[in-house]
Order: structure tokens, then C-alpha cells, then sequence
């Protein structure tokens, strides 16, 4: 009886362990971790004496806090697994936040949209024809579902079929005609 109750303890003592560390965060100080640039022009990261051959940093609050709780994860997709948190893009120093917002900007690439020349839909889809803070851009939208997502009353995040995601930031600065043309869709 003695010998199970030692197993059960050791059991539980087991499972407790696991529960707090998936529960815990390890924030990343220039103390315990560092980052830079791969041969391939991917990130590597030392934390805690380990060496990660690839991490790739994920933004926690990608819309509300870009530049805060930046986690940084090993491996891709559902299989990524965090090795750490920054509190703040620049915990690592100016060298290391160049290159995670580097990262960051490829993986978030999402232009602004300054302008709405035109909007048409056909058949279940809408043909945008827009200016962006990166040039002009016309793409097309599914009608109905998610793919246009009301952040504020005022901001906008427009996702196209080729998974593209274009922001509108504020559309109280939008010309009557182009809210015209955009109040079908919200």
C-alpha cells in the first residue's frame, strides 16, 4: 500500500510539474538569451545556454501591442513551441529588435489602405481597387464570412482569398463616396 502511494505522489508530483511549465512564462533579458541572423537570413537564438538553430518571432498581440510580448518560438505552425517571451520588442537591445521587426514586418506585411477607388462585386466575391501606404492594389474578397473584421468602430482588417490581410486604420478619414462604397460590407 506504502509503494502505491509513493507511485501516486510521484505521479501527481509529475503531472504538476508539466502543468507549470506550460503555464509559466520565461521572459528573455539580455542576461539569458540572444538572438542573430542566419547564413539563410532566418534568426537563430541562444536562451538559457541552448542554441536554437531556427526561431521565428510571433506577436502575442498583433493588432492592440505590436511591439509588446513578442514570443519567440521554435519549429512552424501548430508544431511551434515557445522558447520565450520578449516583454518589449527592445529587450534584447537595438541589434537584436532590427532584426526580430525584420522578421516581423515579412510575417505581418499588411499595407494601409489610404484609399478606395473602387469596390464591385460579382457573383459572391467583391474586386477591390485600392491606393495602400505600399502603392496600389487591387485584390478580391469573399462576401459574407470573415473577411472583413471590425477591430473598432473605426479600424478595419480586410483579408483577401490569397490570405492577404490590408488594414484600414481609421475610416472616419474615408471620402463619403468611399464609405459609401464600403457600407455594404460592414
Amino acid at each position: 500500500m506504502e509503494q502505491n502511494n509513493n507511485d501516486y505522489e510521484k505521479i501527481i508530483k509529475s503531472q504538476n510539474e508539466k502543468v507549470e511549465s506550460m503555464f509559466s512564462i520565461d521572459f528573455l533579458t539580455p542576461e539569458n538569451a540572444s538572438v542573430r541572423r542566419t547564413e539563410g537570413g532566418l534568426l537563430s537564438a541562444t536562451v538559457n545556454g541552448k542554441e536554437y538553430k531556427r526561431v521565428r518571432p510571433v506577436r502575442c498581440f498583433p493588432f492592440t501591442n505590436p511591439s509588446e510580448y513578442i514570443s519567440l518560438r521554435e519549429g512552424s505552425g501548430n508544431e511551434s513551441k515557445e522558447i520565450g517571451m520578449l516583454r518589449d520588442i527592445d529587450s534584447l537591445g537595438a541589434e537584436a529588435a532590427a532584426l526580430i521587426k525584420e522578421q516581423l514586418d515579412m510575417m505581418y506585411f499588411m499595407p494601409l489602405i489610404k484609399r478606395i477607388k473602387n469596390i464591385r462585386e460579382e457573383y459572391g466575391y467583391s474586386y477591390w481597387d485600392v491606393e495602400t501606404d505600399r502603392g496600389e492594389a487591387r485584390f478580391t474578397v469573399t462576401m459574407g464570412g470573415n473577411s472583413i473584421n471590425k477591430l473598432s468602430e473605426t479600424r478595419l482588417i480586410i483579408n483577401d482569398l490569397d490570405g492577404n490581410r490590408f488594414e484600414i486604420r481609421d475610416t472616419s478619414k474615408l471620402t463619403g463616396k468611399e464609405l459609401k462604397m464600403l457600407d455594404l460590407y460592414l
